[in-house]
């Protein structure tokens, strides 16, 4: 199965489905080797704490909780969330943002685009960022789940058996705002939306 997923930013009348992403329920586990942020790699554990789920029906980039302070420590006046939002942050929205990951043995590093960091406004000009710290301590999952917002940037393809997961650059095409923000039908699986 491959996918490229759509994003709406500030579309305040996108529906559940508008054209691309379609497939929403995959889930696979990879093994993240880096993590930069403004161009400073951050220290992350090794072995199975860098185990990452590739998961589709997430939001956002959730990792444990001390590595997702570093990064934002990393993202010039950010501030920690209290309260009921404890672990998120936010930046001023104005922040150029640069964040990019690696996965499993590969050199290549995947950009994230700053407007896919950014989850919301919260008000003036602070912004939400989209990593959140996830606590899967005691269980046998990932410690990292890498949700759309890393996706959004990238080809995904999953392969069941053998198991692989693999990442391509989106082409022109499919980053431009044809594909995406635009608000239209959806798609059949021989249009040549999906012919990318």
């Amino acid at each position: 199965m491959a996918f490229q997923l759509t994003r709406f930013v500030d579309v305040q009348n996108a529906r559940a489905l508008e054209p691309g992403g379609a497939f929403n329920s995959s889930l696979a586990r990879s093994t993240r080797r880096c993590l930069t942020v403004n161009g400073q790699s951050l220290s992350l554990d090794a072995g199975s704490a860098s185990y990452a789920a590739i998961d589709t029906g997430t939001t956002l980039v959730g990792g444990p909780a001390d590595s997702i302070s570093v990064l934002y420590a990393h993202i010039p006046r950010s501030e920690a969330f209290t309260g009921d939002s404890a672990g998120y942050h936010t930046y001023p929205c104005n922040t150029n943002v640069t964040v990019t990951m690696n996965f499993g043995k590969r050199i290549i590093v995947w950009p994230i685009l700053n407007a896919d960091l950014l989850l919301m406004q919260v008000s003036g000009n602070s912004c939400v960022g989209g990593f959140f710290p996830l606590d899967m301590s005691g269980t046998s999952a990932p410690l990292w789940s890498i949700g759309d917002t890393f996706l959004k940037n990238v080809y995904s393809v999953f392969r069941a058996s053998p198991a692989a997961i693999g990442f391509a650059q989106l082409s022109s095409r499919a980053t431009t705002r044809s594909m995406n923000g635009q608000l239209g039908s959806l798609p059949s699986p021989t249009s040549a939306l999906w012919r990318l």
